[in-house]
């Protein structure tokens, strides 16, 4: 629908005045509205005119970092590369996302296979107009190689962000909680000259 500001008036003679013409879409793509402006009284036809535009959802911004918003751009995606992880271990590294557009932004994250070593902390969230929103991505490494994904960024209305995620999983696989403290095992008090063991369980995963 569209409407314009003011509707009606009265002008003087040789008076100018200005028309603040609206739009509001409810769906994307072009739009085309008619419109008239009738003077009364007068003989001519009313002055017809068309209000056009080209309707679009939201646009979100990407950037590793918070500051680096301000000069991120539309379509500009960042890559996510966590290098060396080590193995059994989380790792988390932020996204950040902002909503450059006058309308509020319905998005959500995922990652592209089902049984990622990477994982966001929120799938779901809507950003109000210029909202500034932290997504983390959490990598926990089990294997000891190079791993890629993709982050879906989707967003209602607006065009979709795939960011590739990587790590390379370093370390070693083996693990043991019977340690009582940092690979050290703890023997406690002893007696002299008299031979004592303690069995500890080692994991390989």
């Amino acid at each position: 629908r569209g409407w314009v500001t003011p509707s009606h008036g009265a002008l003087a003679g040789n008076e100018a005045t200005a028309l603040t013409f609206a739009l509001e879409a409810a769906f994307l793509g072009r739009v085309e509205l008619p419109a008239a402006i009738h003077v009364l009284g007068a003989e001519h036809r009313p002055a017809r005119l068309t209000l056009a535009a080209d309707v679009r959802g939201p646009r979100l911004l990407f950037s590793r970092t918070r500051d680096g918003l301000a000069t991120a751009f539309e379509g500009s995606v960042p890559k996510m590369h966590y290098g060396r992880v080590g193995v059994l271990k989380d790792r988390v590294e932020t996204l950040w996302i902002q909503n450059d557009s006058d309308v509020p932004a319905e998005i959500k994250a995922f990652v592209q296979d089902v049984d990622s070593a990477f994982e966001v902390d929120a799938r779901e969230k809507t950003l109000a107009p210029g909202e500034v929103f932290a997504l983390n991505v959490k990598v926990h490494m089990d294997q000891i190689l190079s791993y890629r994904d993709t982050l879906n960024v989707m967003v209602m209305e607006g065009a979709p962000a795939a960011i590739a995620l990587e790590a390379e999983g370093v370390g070693s696989l083996s693990t043991c909680d019977d340690f009582d403290a940092p690979n050290a095992v703890d023997f406690g008090p002893q007696l002299n000259a008299r031979a004592f063991r303690r069995e500890i369980v080692v994991t390989d995963s």
